[in-house]
């Protein structure tokens, strides 16, 4: 009975603990799968979109070309959130922050890619 509360509460942590949004795609892939699935000179907008599905922003860079930016944020509860008493003291998040920005020339084919992650966490509470 007792594994069975234990296991319970650990789904119920497992559930809440993690929240994200934008590129549901992305969020899935690091450098190293961006790298081999876009190519610059070879890859169309038409084949971005059929991976990535549509952009959460298009805008222009400065030589008037085609820039489309994704997205993906993943935030996730520490551990010490769900400790009675303590986290009250400290609590906080762990982030990730995955961004795609790619250049299109007048072709429509990718002339440049950049792939960035980034980590960040936050603290708040008495310890915070």
């Amino acid at each position: 009975m007792i594994k069975l509360k234990l296991f319970s509460i650990l789904i119920f942590l497992l559930v809440c603990g993690c929240a994200s949004t934008g590129n549901k795609t992305l969020g899935s892939f690091d450098s190293a799968q961006v790298t081999t699935m876009i190519k610059d000179g070879v890859t169309t907008k038409q084949e971005i979109v059929a991976m990535l599905g549509d952009p959460s922003g298009i805008d222009l860079d400065h030589q008037s070309r085609e820039k489309w930016t994704y997205t993906h944020q993943k935030v996730t509860s520490k551990a010490i959130n769900f400790v009675p008493i303590a986290g009250s003291f400290q609590r906080g998040t762990n982030n990730t922050v995955k961004q795609l920005i790619i250049l299109f020339d007048s072709n429509n084919v990718v002339s440049k890619h950049i792939f960035s992650t980034s980590l960040s966490e936050t603290n708040i509470g008495l310890l915070g």
